[in-house]
């Protein structure tokens, strides 16, 4: 089927579909550098992003985050954001590969970033958005919650 869609719609969503496609096989015997290199690639981001308002200094933020991912996976000590071990125990001189690399480097990148934000001033007044779910055993003096619509809360 069309899907409901015209003609250059339906094209536009097969380049997309087949582009996924292509970046699963890619990512089946990549590790997360290899294939973040392939998307930047195939999607023509570099030139994307060079073009935009300050897109030199953008450009140099995407090609640090490729370098990253690159790298071996390491198992973080979050509090101290100390490496101590390497996951898995396979050969660590390379990052993982496939679904699994992906997934390793996904989780260290959010572990990562759940460490930076903590290690921010904790006492700063400043605003903080989150899930319910993730202020569960947090205290804050204020609280408000928004998008409660039709006797529903957003989770």
């Amino acid at each position: 089927g069309d899907m409901g869609l015209g003609p250059a719609a339906h094209r536009a969503v097969s380049v997309f579909v087949h582009l996924m496609q292509n970046l699963v096989q890619v990512m089946e015997g990549s590790n997360p550098g290899e294939l973040l290199d392939e998307v930047v690639r195939a999607v023509g981001f570099e030139a994307y992003v060079t073009e935009q308002e300050n897109g030199d200094e953008r450009w140099g933020f995407i090609k640090e985050l490729v370098s990253i991912a690159k790298e071996p996976a390491p198992i973080m000590d979050v509090e101290g954001l100390e490496e101590f071990e390497y996951a898995g125990g396979r050969d660590n001189s390379k990052p993982g590969e496939g679904a699994k690399g992906l997934s390793a480097f996904l989780e260290g990148i959010s572990l990562l970033m759940t460490a930076e934000t903590r290690s921010e001033d904790e006492s700063a007044d400043a605003v903080r958005l989150m899930t319910m779910h993730a202020s569960k055993g947090l205290e804050f003096d204020t609280v408000f919650i928004t998008g409660c619509e039709d006797k529903l809360i957003p989770f």
